[in-house]
């Protein structure tokens, strides 16, 4: 689990022992990466709105199977979008950093120490929602397939 409180580009650069011409190009492909994962995000944002409309519709719309595909392309882009970003990082390293470079996905993807979200409960206000036991998912791709579908 990664310290609470340190920016996870700082984490990077320390665990990495980032010079400080690596720390300046970091931070400019940080600053594209973030830009092009804030966009993903938005779109994603937007089609999940958009899959949820239709799916509270009377009669079931056909194109939730589309939107649904639509949502997990932008999510798959997302995730390569983060591997390329995590390739160029390595680029920038020297070999004896390189055997840090483990230590990084924990820094970017692990959550903080203590597991909590900033400001709550570790399932938000409340706890876990009713009826449902914690880190049970909600499926959705079973009830899309072509057969369920008008």
């Amino acid at each position: 689990r990664r310290p609470r409180g340190k920016p996870v580009p700082e984490l990077v650069a320390e665990i990495l022992n980032f010079s400080e011409d690596q720390k300046e190009e970091y931070k400019v492909m940080g600053k594209t990466h973030h830009q092009a994962i804030t966009k993903l995000r938005r779109q994603k944002d937007e089609a999940v709105v958009n899959f949820l409309e239709a799916s509270t519709r009377d009669s079931v719309d056909k194109s939730l199977n589309t939107k649904m595909e639509r949502i997990l392309e932008i999510e798959e882009e997302r995730i390569l979008l983060t591997y390329q970003h995590l390739e160029d990082i390595k680029n920038l390293c020297t070999d004896e950093q390189l055997k840090n470079f483990s230590k990084v996905i924990s820094a970017m993807f692990k959550p903080p120490a203590g597991g909590r979200r900033p400001g709550g409960p570790p399932h938000g206000p409340g706890g876990p929602p009713r009826g449902r036991p914690p880190g049970d998912k909600w499926t959705l791709i079973p009830v899309l397939s072509t057969n369920n579908i008008c």
